[in-house]
C-alpha cells in the first residue's frame, strides 16, 4: 500500500514545483526594479494577503491553481505597475487582457506563451516593432489598438486559427499582404493608423486587398 501514498508525494511535490516556477515568473514579469518592493505596492494584492500564491494576485485567472490568464487595467483603485516584461509570461497562459498600463514596454511575440489564445493589449504605450510572423500558433483573437508599435508588419504567416486582428491606432508605415496565405478562419483586420503616419498596405499577391481587410484608406 505504499505505492499510492509515494505517487500523492510525488504528485504533491510537482505541485508545490509548478507553484514555485508560476511565482518566479510572476515575479519576473514585473522586472527586478518592481519585484523588490511588497507587492502591494502594485495593488495586485492588499496589504494583508499572501503574495506567493499568485492565483489571489488581482485579474489573475488559475484554474487548479495553474495561471491560465491574466486581466489587468490601470486607473483609480487599480493596478499600478511601472513595466511588464512580456517574455516571462507562465507557458500556461492562454489569455492577456491589458489596458492603459502605459508602460512603455517592447513585445517579442516568439516569447509570449505557446498555448495563448487571446492577446488583448489596449493603449499601453507599447513601441518598437511588433513581429506578426512568430506568433502562438493557436491565436484566435491579436487586439493591439492604440499603442506606438512602428515599422512594417507581414500578414503572410498568420497563425491557422487566428480570427479577429486589431492594429489600429499605432505607427506602422506599412503591411505586407498575400491574400491566398490569409488564414480562412479570419474575420477581420483592422489596420488603419495613426493621422500622424503614412500607413500603406501592399498586396503582393493580388490586384486588390482581401475584403476581410479593413484600412482607412487602401493603397497598394
Amino acid at each position: 500500500m505504499m505505492f499510492p501514498i509515494f505517487l500523492l508525494a510525488h504528485e504533491h511535490e510537482t505541485f508545490g514545483q509548478a507553484h514555485e516556477f508560476q511565482l518566479f515568473l510572476m515575479r519576473k514579469i514585473l522586472g527586478a526594479r518592481q519585484a523588490r518592493h511588497p507587492l502591494h505596492e502594485t495593488r495586485l494584492v492588499e496589504s494583508d494577503m499572501r503574495e506567493d500564491d499568485v492565483c489571489i494576485w488581482r485579474g489573475v485567472q488559475c484554474t487548479k491553481g495553474i495561471v491560465t490568464g491574466i486581466v489587468w487595467k490601470q486607473g483609480i483603485r487599480s493596478i499600478s505597475l511601472q513595466t511588464v516584461l512580456y517574455e516571462w509570461f507562465p507557458p500556461s497562459i492562454e489569455t492577456i487582457d491589458f489596458e492603459r498600463l502605459c508602460t512603455r514596454d517592447y513585445v517579442e511575440t516568439r516569447c509570449l506563451p505557446g498555448k495563448l489564445r487571446h492577446f488583448r493589449v489596449v493603449a499601453c504605450r507599447l513601441r518598437g516593432p511588433f513581429d506578426m510572423q512568430t506568433l502562438p500558433v493557436l491565436l484566435e483573437m491579436l487586439d493591439i489598438r492604440k499603442n506606438d508599435f512602428s515599422g512594417v508588419v507581414h500578414l503572410d504567416l498568420l497563425p491557422q486559427t487566428i480570427q479577429i486582428i486589431n492594429l489600429s491606432g499605432n505607427r506602422f508605415t506599412k503591411a505586407l499582404v498575400c491574400n491566398h496565405r490569409l488564414p480562412v478562419a479570419l474575420q477581420r483586420a483592422y489596420l488603419t493608423q495613426s493621422d500622424e503616419v503614412m500607413f500603406r498596405c501592399i498586396c503582393t499577391d493580388e490586384k486588390t486587398l482581401d475584403a476581410r481587410l479593413e484600412v482607412g484608406n487602401r493603397s497598394q
